[in-house]
């Protein structure tokens, strides 16, 4: 929050949080830029900062929308000019939150650990009412593994939000009136897919959703029909961190330029990878594109089981490295421990055990193998 101007009471701990819209103050962002054609729209904007009272924020929002049937497809991009160079850790935004009206008050998502088998959505049936208070969300964490949630009427019918790349997401339905589904001023449903990325001051960061207004079970159909579901996580740091961030640790900043350069902080250092969601039957290897600048010889893995609320030191292997400041590739055989085993959400890399002030590793790629690839 600038220090010159005092930040909304509510949101006051958000800090540095543009948003498209406006702030919570009600005022709106300049808009500089729009194009519209019929079938699809250009917005270029200056956000504000959501918890201070009209203040730009050195960046530059740009939205592409395009209309495809009952559906909106959308990009975003977010170009950061920041005057302030220090690389923050990772936060989680929205990406991106979603409103509806109040007769779109019913919360669904398929949130198992058997995505795309037509098991049985998740009807969320939590309503907030009264009034906000700080320190406290009217909404539901959930996992969608199948990376959709919809807001839907008593029939079904309503608005799902498709992140293919999200899979933590949050929402319910706020009726401060008490009415369910009474069209009060505050009434909405909310839907918002979480990341979490590092933000980098000079940074150009983008994302894409769709849109799809239909029913619940052609919602879904939709996302089945477009989504890629053989794939494995396979990251390749060719021009971004693909969604990993740091515990403990920091790189040397945008651009990334074919790997990421990673200055450990101490021995519980952490490359912490998206959530995500596989089966450990389906991907017994792990392969790691690294070249190492280090005292010690041992790194490891970790994993996060699905259902899992952090990583934990008895899911991980550790493996010899060679430190001599060149590239080499990994492969670890995730089967050398017990408990990697069913459906996993998430991967984490310490690559240095004991790391000294001044080591580094580089980072070109992170993946999973089928057996025999």
């Amino acid at each position: 929050v600038p220090k010159r101007k005092q930040g909304h009471e509510m949101w006051s701990g958000l800090g540095y949080n543009p948003v498209q819209a406006g702030d919570a103050f009600g005022n709106r962002s300049n808009v500089v830029d729009y194009r519209i054609d019929g079938e699809s729209l250009y917005v270029r904007c200056i956000p504000l900062i959501f918890p201070v009272d009209n203040e730009p924020a050195e960046c530059i929002l740009e939205s592409w929308l395009r209309l495809e049937g009952n559906t909106v497809h959308v990009r975003n991009r977010l170009t950061n000019h920041r005057s302030d160079t220090t690389q923050y850790p990772a936060r989680e935004a929205e990406l991106p939150a979603v409103y509806t009206r109040p007769s779109l008050c019913r919360l669904v998502s398929y949130t198992g650990d058997k995505p795309y088998t037509g098991a049985p959505v998740t009807r969320f049936t939590n309503i907030w009412r009264g009034s906000l208070v700080k320190g406290t969300s009217p909404w539901s964490d959930f996992s969608a593994t199948e990376n959709w949630a919809a807001l839907v009427r008593d029939d079904g019918w309503g608005l799902g939000v498709w992140h293919r790349d999200q899979y933590d997401f949050v929402g319910g339905f706020y009726d401060p009136a008490g009415g369910e589904g009474v069209p009060a001023d505050l009434s909405a449903g909310y839907i918002a897919p979480m990341g979490k990325d590092i933000l980098d001051h000079n940074t150009q960061y983008e994302y894409n959703y769709v849109l799809i207004l239909d029913l619940i079970e052609d919602i879904r159909r939709y996302v089945y029909e477009n989504a890629d579901r053989e794939a494995l996580p396979d990251y390749r740091f060719e021009r971004d961190r693909q969604h990993w961030y740091y515990e403990n640790a920091h790189d040397t900043g945008w651009p990334i330029q074919g790997e990421l350069h990673v200055y450990p902080e101490g021995n519980d250092s952490r490359m912490i990878g998206p959530t995500t969601f596989w089966y450990a039957g389906d991907a017994p290897t792990l392969i790691i594109e690294a070249a190492h600048e280090a005292s010690d010889t041992r790194a490891r893995v970790f994993w996060k089981c699905f259902g899992d609320g952090a990583f934990w030191e008895e899911k991980s292997l550790a493996f010899q490295i060679n430190p001599d400041g060149e590239y080499h590739t990994y492969q670890i055989d995730l089967r050398g421990s017990p408990h990697c085993r069913g459906a996993i959400a998430g991967l984490g890399f310490r690559p240095i055990e004991e790391a000294l002030k001044g080591e580094f590793v580089k980072v070109k790629r992170i993946s999973l193998a089928r057996e025999n690839e």
